[in-house]
Order: C-alpha cells, then structure tokens, then sequence
C-alpha cells in the first residue's frame, strides 16, 4: 500500500520505512512554551493560536510571520490538524475547533464532508478527518480497522478506547498501536485510503 503513497512514505533498500512527514510529539518544552496540554484535542486550538492571526492582541503572536520577518523564513510545508469524523457533534474536538477558528458555517462543513480536508487560513494551515464507514454519522480513527483487528485479544486482555479503563481487562491505545506496527502486514487499511489520498492531495497542493 505504501507505493501509492510515494509523497508520504518509502521503503529503503534494507526494507525500513522512511516517513516523508512529520508526527508533532508533545514535550515538556511545548507545554511551557505554548501552553500545549501532553493530551486532549484541545492542544490543537493553542498551536493554531501561535501560527495564525488568531487574537493577535491577546498575547498570541502570529510566530510564521515573526520567523519570516526576522530571520526571512518562511514554513512553506503543509501543517495539518487532523481529527476524528464527529463534525456534527457539539460535544466532540472537531465541531469546538471548527467553531474557535470561524470556520464552522455550513460551506466550510461540506467542503470539509466531501473532500475529508479544508484549508484554514488559505495558506498552508489545513484541517483533516477521517473518512465515515458503515453509514456511521460519527468515526473515531479506531473504527477505520476492521472488527477481527479490534477484537483482537493480547494476554486474555481486550481494547479499551477509553482513558480510564481496568488494566485487568483491557489495553489502551498505546498498546494497541504497538500492536498494528508489529502486524501491518496482515492487517487491512482499506477504510484509511480516503484519508490517506486527501492528505496527499494537500501535499501535493
């Protein structure tokens, strides 16, 4: 599956995988610095906060146009927000970024539901999500894998998705993506491509 998504991935001559992309790694740094929680989508609004012209005047520097004027650097890669598919729920990370950002009326939506990505502030600032399956009108990324994948049991334990849960009983999601590095040759990603072709569609822009 990788070789179709030659701008996001590769594989080196000794069988590695070389990701063309970066994963953003919350640190100790980050929270002090930007006020960066270790979890919860809520991080997102503050580091939108940072590179944007959000509340300029409210203690929020636009630090894209501060490296550019300064040091005449320019962030000319995508950056990318990427959440779960919960667009219509009030309550859920998706709908309250939307919304902290202005981008919650109805055209930015749909543009948002047709290509599963939006442009934020028309620059290189995107927002992403995760296809819906089975007729869902809400999906976690969790329920882009398979049941078989999701049932799958480690040690008589099962997968909670859960922040709290009985380690008794369950593993939670860091568990779990061990798991599917460990086993991603026989595990199926069809229900991702959606979302793996609209993020190389922003790469590509």
């Amino acid at each position: 599956m990788h070789l179709n998504y030659p701008n996001l991935i590769e594989k080196d001559k000794k069988g590695s995988f070389n990701f063309k992309v970066r994963f953003f790694k919350r640190t100790d740094t980050i929270s002090f610095l930007f006020g960066v929680s270790m979890d919860g989508a809520d991080a997102m609004k503050n580091l939108y906060n940072y590179f944007s012209n959000y509340k300029r005047d409210n203690n929020y520097p636009n630090y894209k146009e501060f490296f550019h004027t300064k040091y005449s650097l320019d962030i000319s890669y995508p950056i990318l927000f990427l959440f779960d598919h919960e667009i219509s729920n009030h309550k859920r990370p998706l709908y309250n970024f939307l919304k902290h950002i202005g981008l919650n009326d109805s055209e930015k939506q749909d543009e948002l539901e047709r290509n599963l990505f939006t442009s934020i502030d028309g620059g290189n600032l995107f927002l992403a999500t995760n296809p819906l399956i089975e007729n869902k009108n809400e999906c976690e990324i969790e329920d882009l894998f398979s049941d078989s994948t999701l049932n799958h049991t480690i040690s008589g334990k099962s997968f909670s998705r859960e922040k709290s849960y009985d380690t008794n009983k369950h593993f939670g999601k860091e568990r779990f993506s061990k798991y599917i590095s460990s086993n991603y040759r026989t595990i199926d990603f069809s229900n991702f491509k959606p979302m793996l072709d609209a993020i190389s569609q922003i790469i590509e822009r």
